[in-house]
C-alpha cells in the first residue's frame, strides 16, 4: 500500500463529540424565533440548550469509524485510477 494515500489519515483518531453551539442559527426565520413570545410567554433558555447531552448520540463513534473507511477507499480508487490512466501512455 502506498503511504502517500494514508497521508493525513488517522484511523485511530477519530475526531470528539462536541455538542452543538449555543448560538441562534443565521439562516432562522425573525418570525420563527418571535412566535412564542407573541403570546406573553417568553423562553428563559433557548431550546437548543435546555437539554444539550454531554454524550455523542447513539452509533456516533460507528458514523466516524465508516467515514474513515469510506474516505479511504475514495483515496485507494483515485490513486488506482491514477496510476492506471498514466501507465497507458
Amino acid at each position: 500500500m502506498d503511504p502517500d494515500v494514508l497521508q493525513g489519515l488517522h484511523l485511530e483518531q477519530l475526531p470528539a463529540y462536541e455538542p452543538a453551539a449555543a448560538t441562534p442559527r443565521s439562516g432562522a426565520a425573525p418570525g420563527a424565533r418571535e412566535a412564542p413570545q407573541a403570546d406573553g410567554q417568553a423562553r428563559a433558555e433557548p431550546e437548543t440548550t435546555a437539554g444539550q447531552p454531554d454524550e455523542p448520540p447513539p452509533g456516533y463513534e460507528e458514523a466516524q469509524a465508516q467515514a474513515v473507511g469510506i474516505d479511504l477507499d475514495q483515496r485507494l480508487r483515485r490513486r488506482a485510477e491514477f496510476d492506471r490512466d498514466s501507465g497507458d501512455e
